[in-house]
């Protein structure tokens, strides 16, 4: 009976996890809306996306809360689905705004190089 609680315990703690990186990058985006930076709106959206993993469990735990069951095939389909399907986004987000961050750098760099050497 004891391992029930604990499951609940940890999938509360997904949801919670999950909830506060949907509000950080929440926020990352609409700072996007007001400075009109394009790689705020990709690291909002990474950051929001890069908790998709968690997804499932917190589907999990409203399955166990609303008492609806479900097979252990579904459980793992939805899985599978959650993590191959949504994860190759937010990954994509961030490698675009890093990268564009990284040459952002780098022009800064070469620019300060030809203004004070020349």
């Amino acid at each position: 009976m004891a391992d029930i609680y604990l499951q609940v315990l940890v999938l509360f703690f997904s949801f919670i996890f999950v909830v506060i990186n949907l509000i950080i990058g929440t926020k990352i985006v609409l700072k996007y809306f007001k400075h009109k930076v394009i790689e705020l709106f990709f690291v909002g959206v990474a950051w929001m996306f890069m908790a998709s993993p968690w997804l499932p469990e917190t589907i999990s735990l409203f399955m166990i809360i609303f008492n609806l069951s479900a097979k252990e095939e579904f459980i793992l389909y939805v899985n599978v689905i959650m993590n191959l399907a949504i994860l190759p986004i937010p990954v994509l987000f961030w490698l675009t705004a890093l990268t564009n961050l990284i040459t952002m750098k780098n022009h800064f760099n070469s620019v300060y190089y030809f203004e004070h050497n020349f």
